[in-house]
């Protein structure tokens, strides 16, 4: 689904985000929690001084959602409105105030295509490493602000750099490693770790070597999908759906990609997956070592039709 709403645009997205498991956001002015956000949650928005004095950003609601267990971030200069709710992203207007709710004339998109999903995910992670997380003292310094209603002016040029995101779809085939990372590998991961603001054993990733398009071409925002085989077998066991990669290491001797949450929870054989993509016109044999860019309008039939494939 990909559609354009106005009016009724933060309905939408309510209703779809009080359903949700998961809710991570980038929206510049915060003044009321429209996303039912909860424990484990990310909301990065502008709460600058001038911010908050201007009463753009409700430094009270930052406090209480920090308290029941979001992640608050400040981000300066921030004036993007988007949004991942599970599988889908909101990309458009609405800051998330009364206003924005209520009064003003808003637009979003609101999608489940992967390859915007991935973007999504990769724009708000690159924009979290790079934000400061709100803490109690933090917080406590920015309710003490005297609000008074009104525009702010100036504050300085933001610091904050967006690479270029990515927005295809690869097929590779993954191998169990044999060995333990290396010490020096595992520094690297435990640098991503805290990039990504997780513990290091819970992180998904790949790695791959340095020649070849894949290693080269791919990039935080593509979508992943993962044929997976044990270290000793000859032939996979099972495809994993579609995966943003969020975070891309290079090294003299590999690249490591590290990779957020599936898309779809669904896991298809070998053998379901090769039949799926020949239904679906994708003529390119897969082998266990592939590492192939699918077209766009191919992958996103693949990944639309995913589940239907898996009891096909």
């Amino acid at each position: 689904m990909t559609k354009i709403f106005s009016h009724t645009l933060w309905n939408e997205i309510g209703s779809r985000a009080r359903r949700a498991k998961r809710r991570q956001a980038a929206i510049a002015y915060v003044s009321k929690d429209l996303l039912n956000l909860s424990k484990g949650d990310v909301l990065i928005t502008d709460a600058s001084a001038a911010c908050v004095a201007a009463g753009l950003t409700n430094a009270d609601l930052l406090q209480r959602l920090s308290t029941r267990g979001v992640s608050v971030y400040h981000c300066q200069g921030l004036h993007a409105k988007v949004a991942r709710v599970d599988d889908y992203a909101v990309i458009g207007s609405a800051n998330m105030s009364s206003s924005s709710e209520r009064r003003l004339i808003e637009a979003g998109l609101i999608t489940d295509q992967p390859s915007i999903v991935a973007g999504v995910a990769s724009f708000i992670e690159q924009l979290r490493d790079q934000s400061e997380l709100l803490g109690p003292n933090r917080l406590a310094a920015l309710r003490q602000i005297k609000v008074v209603k009104r525009l702010p002016i100036g504050g300085r040029k933001t610091d904050t750099a967006v690479k270029p995101l990515g927005n295809r779809t690869w097929i590779v085939g993954v191998k169990e490693l044999r060995a333990e990372p290396s010490s020096t590998e595992q520094g690297f991961i435990e640098k991503a770790a805290k990039q990504l603001d997780q513990q290091s054993e819970e992180l998904d990733w790949i790695r791959w070597g340095v020649k070849g398009a894949f290693a080269r071409d791919c990039r935080e925002g593509d979508l992943l999908i993962q044929v997976w085989r044990s270290s000793k077998a000859k032939r996979p066991s099972r495809v994993m759906a579609a995966t943003p990669v969020l975070l891309k290491q290079n090294n003299r001797n590999w690249t490591r990609f590290y990779l957020g949450d599936p898309l779809n929870a669904v896991e298809l054989s070998f053998g379901q997956f090769k039949r799926h993509i020949a239904r679906l016109g994708h003529s390119r044999a897969v082998k266990p070592n592939s590492a192939q860019l699918v077209e766009s309008d191919s992958a996103d039939a693949i990944n639309r039709t995913w589940k239907s494939a898996h009891t096909s």
